[in-house]
């Protein structure tokens, strides 16, 4: 049997696949007590642009009664922190750290 590399778009389709049922077809094991809190959920760039997970998070976190999701604006925009782009390129990583947090505050 021939592994199947991260580069082929079967490995790709699986990984989805796999990726929804973790998130989405899991239902609470605990009574879900009422947060009366507005919160923003920062995907990380690996989910959201390697793998198209961005629905499943969010649907979690709406599934708490009381809970207002409020999204970040620009937030598709990298943190800069991924591998180590803040290791080597570290001015722009800095700039979209900072970006990244302006947006988080607003």
């Amino acid at each position: 049997m021939i592994p199947i590399t991260q580069s082929e778009p079967e490995y790709s389709r699986q990984n989805a696949k796999t990726s929804a049922k973790v998130l989405a077809g899991l239902e609470p094991r605990a009574t879900r007590h009422r947060l009366k809190l507005r919160v923003a959920f920062h995907d990380s760039c690996h989910l959201q642009h390697a793998q198209g997970v961005r629905s499943q998070p969010r649907d979690l976190l709406s599934s708490i009664p009381g809970l207002e999701l409020a999204e970040i604006p620009e937030a598709a925009i990298c943190c800069g922190s991924a591998g180590i782009f803040n290791l080597v390129q570290p001015d722009a990583a800095n700039e979209l750290g900072d970006r990244k947090a302006g947006s988080l505050l607003r």
